[in-house]
């Protein structure tokens, strides 16, 4: 889970809540293919992040409410062409 500072984003928030927020959470995976090919195949919209550096290949999704959830696969990352 990432927490940043908060602002009220244009609805009314508890004063604690203005402090920090949760930014998203994070799940760590297996199966980095797989999981591409099930979002494709409901229609669900993602968005990639590759970090060769790490060998860590992410996925990031909305939840129905709007919530931001990374997928983390421990993978190889392909070498760019």
């Amino acid at each position: 889970m990432h927490i940043i500072p908060a602002g009220d984003e244009g609805y009314p928030l508890p004063a604690a809540a203005l402090k920090e927020s949760i930014d998203h959470v994070a799940f760590h995976l297996e199966g980095y293919g797989a999981f591409r090919e099930k979002l494709q195949g409901l229609g669900i919209h993602y968005s990639l992040m590759d970090l060769a550096d790490i060998q860590e290949r992410r996925v990031f999704i909305r939840a129905p409410g709007g919530q931001l959830v990374e997928a983390v696969f421990s993978e190889p990352v392909p070498e760019s062409t």
